[in-house]
């Protein structure tokens, strides 16, 4: 994916904290992070895919925006361009220009403290996986079954711990797929069974979980 770069007319401030985002047309909002801040915009990580071009809400805690700490406000901003990352716990990272401040309240953007308790676990766990297991970007055609079908796709990162698959074919969360790398050492005799941990828009992650050994046909 090509990234677009943004010129920069104000300087920007190192600001992490957990937001929540949700489109114009209210929906279920999704928890994100915040990693630095200028007046003209500020820059988040997520595992959603949102166009560039277009307009979400966002709500943060701890506003950097706000003149008192410790304050929640609402912004709507315009995505004006993402990149996909390989050495981050999210998926994609996106430069939002602001638009305007909402009157808001912490309920009006509904993100549980479930939900944010289930999006730091997972940075955490994210975190731990990529310090172990750096990503690295990768192309090659993949073949892979789930539940008695077969697949194509294309690899577009991967690490030791496992890889993401670019395919327009719907796989659900936490299927097990038995997959094969052609022109590797696991093309022949060989598969490796994986678990589907992350669904996007483009494809699936997948993390390695151990090796399928295949029948060799009896020599005649």
């Amino acid at each position: 994916m090509t990234v677009i770069s943004e010129r920069r007319k104000n300087r920007r401030a190192e600001h992490k904290s957990s937001i929540a985002l949700e489109s114009l047309d209210p929906g279920t909002s999704m928890v994100a992070t915040m990693f630095n801040y200028s007046r003209g915009g500020f820059y988040f990580e997520s595992d959603t895919f949102i166009s560039p071009g277009k307009e979400i809400f966002i709500g943060i805690s701890g506003s950097p925006y706000a003149s008192e700490s410790n304050t929640y406000e609402c912004h709507r901003v315009q995505v004006k361009w993402l990149k996909e990352l390989y050495n981050s716990p999210y998926r994609y990272g996106y430069g939002v220009e602001h638009r305007d401040s909402v009157e808001c309240s912490a309920t009006d953007i509904i993100v549980t403290e479930q939900d944010e308790d289930n999006h730091l676990q997972k940075v955490k766990e994210s975190e731990m996986e990529l310090r172990k297991h750096p990503r690295r970007s990768f192309s090659k055609p993949v073949y892979f079954s789930a539940h008695n079908r077969y697949y194509q796709g294309l690899i577009r990162d991967i690490s030791r711990g496992g890889l993401f698959i670019q395919t327009s074919d719907s796989i659900s969360l936490g299927r097990e797929i038995h997959l094969v790398i052609p022109h590797t050492k696991f093309d022949k005799n060989v598969m490796i069974r994986g678990k589907v941990v992350r669904l996007t828009p483009k494809g699936v992650g997948v993390k390695f979980t151990g090796l399928v050994k295949q029948k060799r046909r009896p020599k005649s």
